[in-house]
């Protein structure tokens, strides 16, 4: 009996000093008298420092105040209490856990103190708060997809109507100023819509095997023109690392984003700017923090760092959540860093920030690459096409928004194109049928009623091969490249464009049937 009730006593104090979870036991007036290893390492300290009332030492300053009162009440009452609070973690940063305290007391019934058992619940939070995140971005991804067509559309109009006005020889020089301005404001909230199609994943682009040594130098040599000389930007690129399987717009928006949020940074506009691009290989062990959830393998390290005032921990948490920004209106968006983590996420990377006040901000990306594929050389990314000499020809074009007909008609028919129009699908394929050689190329919206503009290409040229049809749309993802291929599509606009760069277009796709 005596060796089994000493057994009993080892056991005991075998899953005091193992258990997983934090144990502490402490007198009436919550000091700490003999706590666990598990307890010690959640609160931060030795068994030395958290003794009496130094393990409250450790409880974050904004919960200080509810502890204890919660404390007191119980101690009052002589009754368990539970709640959540959290712990300042040696070298920075916070840890979550669940307190649960039950009443000791003596033979006589007295309160002697508290038994504590404490729970970390930093990974579970971790959870919910990915979460939230994940259904906010759900959230905002379907708003921006249901409103990206119609806010589109009428984009497309209003810069339709601002470019007629703009070349109105008759116009004096404060109208073509306002009209310029109507244009800029259009093609402004484009990309406000394009942005929160990115940040939602909603607008994977249009991925092709490219050289990001070659990407981020030319779109370095952009960001010289837009830098003040007060504002040092150096640059460390390898002459050469493996290829990566990207769109070379988004990558280009993405260092675009990341640049002018670190110059918007530097105090007083001056400082340095960082930006460096190596080839990381990744093994199975070796991957930690964001880089655990990524396959090993090759990958692209970019780095965007900055001498500018640095941010602390509460806008550090903040700082990817969409339309948030530490810049007043109209400066900040709140979409620019969002729009960044989308980016990077949809290409299967990930970024990470570090920054302490008065020190800067680091991001760091890692952006998978593909050995095997061919390296892309000489990849341009133009800002707009160059324009090139219109020739007469015949246009079908189908759009259910009379508005947007009746101003790309009009564009169109400005340069010299003959267009007829639809806004019925079915009626266009009747009218096609009829005369299949009347038209030289066909013009398409994609979101349409009863009938898509995928749909429409699949008649159109089941009755003629080999007409050249454009398809329009709001946003990269309305249509897949092989499956508009399929259908007769040979080209593939975006809403809302200038109608000289829908001539440019058509004259492209007219070209080898006029060479």
């Amino acid at each position: 009996m005596e060796l089994g009730e000493s057994r009993r006593e080892v056991d005991v104090t075998q899953l005091y000093r193992n258990a997983p979870v934090g144990l502490f036991q402490t007198d009436v007036e919550g000091r700490c008298v003999a706590a666990n290893p598990r307890a010690l390492d959640l609160f931060g300290r030795d068994a030395a420092q958290a003794h009496g009332n130094g393990w409250q030492g450790r409880i974050h300053p904004d919960d200080v105040e509810r502890v204890l009162l919660a404390w007191r009440r119980a101690a009052k009452a002589g009754h368990a209490f539970a709640l959540e609070l959290r712990f300042l973690v040696p070298g920075g940063g916070e840890r979550w856990v669940e307190l649960a305290a039950s009443p000791l007391a003596d033979e006589a019934g007295a309160l002697t103190g508290h038994a504590v058992a404490l729970v970390d619940l930093t990974t579970r939070r971790e959870n919910e708060e990915d979460e939230r995140r994940s259904q906010k971005l759900e959230a905002v991804g379907t708003l921006a997809g249901g409103v990206a067509h119609d806010f589109n559309n009428i984009l497309q109009a209003l810069l339709g109507h601002a470019e007629y006005l703009n070349e109105d020889v008759g116009l004096d020089g404060d109208a073509k100023t306002a009209a310029s301005q109507i244009v800029k404001g259009a093609r402004r909230g484009s990309e406000l819509v394009r942005n929160l199609l990115a940040f939602a994943g909603r607008n994977n682009g249009r991925r092709v095997p490219c050289s990001l040594v070659d990407l981020v130098h030319e779109s370095v040599g952009r960001l010289r023109s837009r830098t003040p000389e007060n504002v040092e930007l150096r640059v460390s690129i390898p002459q050469q690392i493996s290829p990566a399987l990207a769109d070379p717009v988004q990558v280009e928006q993405v260092l675009v984003h990341l640049c002018a949020n670190a110059r918007q940074a530097l105090p007083s506009g001056r400082g340095v700017i960082d930006i460096a691009l190596e080839e990381v290989s990744l093994e199975q062990d070796s991957t930690e923090g964001t880089l655990a959830n990524l396959l090993p393998g090759s990958y692209a390290k970019l780095v965007v760092s900055d001498t500018g005032a640095g941010m602390d921990r509460q806008t550090l948490a903040q700082i990817f959540e969409p339309f948030f920004s530490t810049k007043p209106a109209p400066r900040g968006t709140g979409l620019g860093l969002s729009t960044v983590q989308g980016i990077v996420a949809s290409h299967g990377g990930t970024i990470e920030v570090s920054s302490h006040p008065g020190e800067g901000t680091t991001f760091t990306i890692h952006l998978p690459l593909q050995p095997e594929l061919a390296p892309a050389r000489g990849v341009q990314v133009m800002d707009e096409p160059s324009p090139t000499e219109s020739v007469a020809a015949k246009v079908l074009l189908i759009d259910d928004e009379e508005p947007i007909l009746r101003v790309v008609q009009r564009g169109l028919e400005r340069l010299g194109y003959e267009v007829s129009t639809f806004t019925n699908g079915g009626d266009a394929i009747e009218a096609f049928r009829k005369e299949p050689s009347a038209f030289d190329i066909i013009i398409t919206d994609q979101v349409m009623p009863n009938l898509t503009g995928l749909a429409l290409a699949r008649g159109l040229h089941s009755i003629r091969s080999d007409v050249p049809i454009i398809l329009c749309t709001g946003h990269e993802n309305a249509a897949r490249p092989e499956e508009a291929h399929a259908v007769g599509v040979t080209a593939v606009v975006f809403k809302p464009l200038a109608i000289r760069e829908l001539a440019d277009t058509i004259q492209r796709q007219l070209a080898p049937r006029g060479s």
